[in-house]
């Protein structure tokens, strides 16, 4: 008995955890939006900042759907539609991130404010938040496809 209310405890604290994590992410992603673009007049950062603190929106989304989705009326299907759209930001974000890469090294440039690494780390974060969306709908996916129709039960992994 003891046992079952620590691993709901633990799945509670998982959970938070994300929750937690995505919305540092997307206040991270709006504040070096706004520097890079007021500051240091690096629109492309800002823009893929920007476009990072989406996809970290977008994982929350993912998140609180099946935290609010109590008599489990979401339809799986739903959850590959979120795969689609994650697996999108997942290759956006890649080759942003190889683009400005091989554009720093192209120009040599040093770690700068105002050049292309700045932009390959907002690229790299837009993939990271893609990618947990992603691997999010597809456990989610799972569990809902292990559903139970006669307890309405998840059956945990």
């Amino acid at each position: 008995m003891a046992l079952k209310r620590l691993w709901a405890a633990y799945k509670r604290y998982k959970e938070i955890v994300k929750i937690v994590a995505a919305i540092f992410g997307v206040i991270a992603g709006l504040a070096a939006c706004g520097l890079f673009a007021k500051k240091y007049q690096n629109y492309h950062a800002s823009g893929w900042a920007a476009f990072s603190a989406l996809c970290a929106v977008y994982f929350l989304h993912v998140v609180f759907s099946v935290r609010r989705d109590l008599e489990r009326k979401i339809n799986p299907d739903c959850f590959s539609l979120y795969m689609v759209f994650s697996s999108l930001g997942i290759m956006t974000g890649l080759v942003v991130f190889v683009t400005y890469i091989a554009m720093g090294a192209n120009h040599q440039e040093g770690i700068d404010p105002k050049g292309s690494y700045i932009s390959a780390v907002w690229g790299f974060m837009s993939f990271k938040w893609s990618l947990f969306a992603f691997l999010s709908s597809s456990a989610y996916r799972k569990k809902y496809l292990a559903l139970d129709e006669e307890t309405s039960v998840i059956v945990n992994s």
